[in-house]
């Protein structure tokens, strides 16, 4: 068949049949690259595991180009934003060298969105369980998240829910709300 003797049926088909091409062959490279990226972050995180586990938890640029083979500027990347999202010390040694000292890493990938519902959820069962008393320490071990954190997250929920904190002699804060 001629390119002169197609109809306009024909080309009108042609038309489509390379549009869906090209839409399935544009679906398949943005899918590659999603793939390859988050295999990137699961690895950057497996080894940050790695090396916060044997380095107590202080954790190098150098460190993990050393561990995943890529670039400084992308590990440096990725230890930045796992140091706020973890609320790590970041400061030198004597030599000058930048050095992150992270608390836990239990929690790695899960979404701020994620562990802020995960805290709520447990902060309602550890409240519903010990007559409305919640300790950092208590929803820490339930929802897998850093007593720090826990002791945050309680400080803004006593905020917004206008709880009560009472210390006990062991020296733990208990929250008692207005739920109890």
């Amino acid at each position: 068949m001629a390119i002169s003797n197609l109809d306009t049926h024909d080309i009108f088909v042609i038309v489509h049949l390379a549009g869906i091409l090209s839409a399935w062959l544009g679906a398949t490279l943005v899918w590659q690259f999603l793939a390859t990226r988050k295999q990137k972050r699961q690895q950057l995180i497996r080894n940050f595991k790695y090396l916060t586990k044997s380095t107590s938890s202080v954790v190098t640029v150098a460190d993990l180009v050393f561990e995943t083979g890529y670039s400084p500027k992308e590990c440096q990347k990725f230890l930045n934003k796992l140091a706020i999202e973890l609320d790590a010390d970041i400061d030198y040694t004597e030599s000058g060298k930048l050095y992150y000292k992270f608390p836990v890493t239990s929690n790695l990938g899960l979404k701020e969105e994620e562990k802020y519902k995960k805290l709520v959820r447990w902060t309602e069962f550890c409240a519903n369980h010990n007559n409305g008393i919640v300790t950092a320490v208590d929803l820490s071990l339930k929802a897998e998240v850093s007593p720090k954190e826990c002791k945050k997250f309680l400080d803004d929920f006593i905020a917004e829910v206008r709880g009560e904190i009472e210390c006990t002699e062991k020296g733990q804060f208990l929250l008692s709300t207005p739920y109890s």
